[in-house]
């Protein structure tokens, strides 16, 4: 096991401003552009679920195949099933002939499209610059939008990270039938969620050939919010006496939510709701006589929309850490030294022990200095100033994802 803090090295500039095994049936459509690429060899087949990543080149590759059947780089619109639930994505193929290594990418939590774009970060497509970058590199990489989103077929609303890690293996039998695709040779990269539904997919498919956690958990939901909670609470309230507030209320909301008490959760969450609305300062706070209705419309819409939701409660009670110690082949665990969201240091000895719990002996635990949960660089990760950071990785970034790979993954 080698756990480690990396000095940083280069920056890279991005180019523009965080839920059964299935079928593999599936069509695919090609996108033409008018550009040769030159495609440097890795021995890598997973950076996918990188969840942020490297604007180095613009969409729009060529696509195009010479009467030696040797094809230029290229991205496929591609479809496959999951169940009875149709996905779409995009495949994007490295030059060169024979079988490629392949990834795919798995989001985070909320609803997300292939490109992993959020709305309040405008222009921000990770996926789309990380998918471009890789099959510069000789990698092949599946994005696909979750289902219920973009060109994805099924309801996102009601779906647990179970159902998203079905639909992520039906990627993974979409690429291993790929007549492209070397199916010895294709890898997981998730993020946050996604490196949870990694680990979950990891431990009980043998034939996966490596996984890469960004800013995943290796607790239990409730212990990570419990975390996550106190963490954002006292950066961002406006006192310390609000943030124990805010900490103490969201821990018995959790408490309630696990055993399914709505009509004490929803009063607690009116008392809440009434205590912090009487607690802000005065140019802040709502009219004294609206502060009680008030309350109970946010509660109720509170209750519903978060605590009822499927999801939520099955996050709460998963611990990916009885899945990690069940993984056995090449992992590579990326922290950021600043986030606020998946604290580091909170997660990464429960992870270097799970692993060695599985008798894993290719594992590499990294925290990346001065990167937050997004591993844009950062001196507070503060989550009210991702929208206005540089849309860059962290220093180091690239270079520590990419080496591991090409000496982790075969060819």
């Amino acid at each position: 096991m080698h756990i480690e803090s990396p000095r940083p090295s280069n920056h890279v500039a991005l180019g523009s401003p965080s839920r059964a095994a299935t079928g593999a049936a599936g069509c695919e459509r090609r996108t033409r552009g008018a550009r040769r690429a030159t495609v440097k060899r890795l021995r890598v087949g997973a950076i996918a679920a990188l969840s942020f990543a490297i604007g180095l080149f613009p969409l729009g590759i060529a696509v195009a195949q010479d009467q030696s059947g040797v094809a230029e780089p290229t991205a496929l619109e591609v479809t496959f099933t999951s169940g009875d639930i149709t996905l779409a994505g995009t495949l994007t193929l490295p030059g060169g002939a024979g079988r490629h290594p392949a990834l795919v990418t798995i989001t985070g939590s909320g609803p997300q499209d292939r490109d992993n774009a959020h709305p309040s970060i405008p222009g921000y497509r990770p996926f789309a610059w990380l998918a471009e970058h890789l099959m510069e590199h000789g990698m092949a990489v599946l994005r696909f939008d979750e289902r219920g989103v973009g060109e994805s077929e099924g309801a996102f609303e009601g779906a647990t990270s179970a159902d998203f890690a079905r639909d992520v293996e039906a990627a993974v039998a979409y690429l291993r039938e790929h007549p492209d695709i070397d199916p010895s040779n294709v890898g997981l990269v998730g993020h946050s969620e996604g490196s949870m539904i990694a680990g979950m997919i990891a431990a009980r498919d043998p034939d996966l050939a490596f996984v890469v956690s960004l800013a995943g958990a290796s607790v239990d939901g409730f212990t990570l919010m419990r975390n996550q909670i106190a963490n954002l609470a006292f950066s961002q309230a406006p006192s310390e006496e609000f943030a124990e507030l805010i900490v103490r209320s969201e821990i018995r909301a959790m408490e309630l939510t696990v055993a399914e008490e709505w009509e004490s959760l929803e009063e607690h969450l009116v008392e809440t709701y009434r205590t912090q609305f009487e607690m802000l300062p005065a140019d802040q706070a709502p009219p004294a006589d609206q502060i009680e209705p008030l309350a109970r419309q946010t509660a109720e819409q509170e209750l519903e929309a978060r605590y009822q939701d499927p999801w939520f409660r099955y996050f709460l009670t998963y611990d990916p850490g009885q899945d990690w110690e069940r993984v056995t082949i090449p992992v590579l665990a990326v922290y950021g030294e600043h986030d606020l969201q998946v604290d580091a240091d909170f997660n990464r000895e429960p992870l270097a022990e799970a692993l060695d719990r599985a008798g894993n002996t290719d594992a590499t635990i990294v925290t990346l200095e001065r990167s937050n949960h997004l591993f844009l660089e950062t001196e507070t990760g503060d989550v009210m100033e991702y929208a206005d950071l540089e849309m860059a990785f962290a220093p180091g970034f690239l270079d520590l994802v990419t080496d591991w790979l090409s000496a982790n993954v075969a060819e």
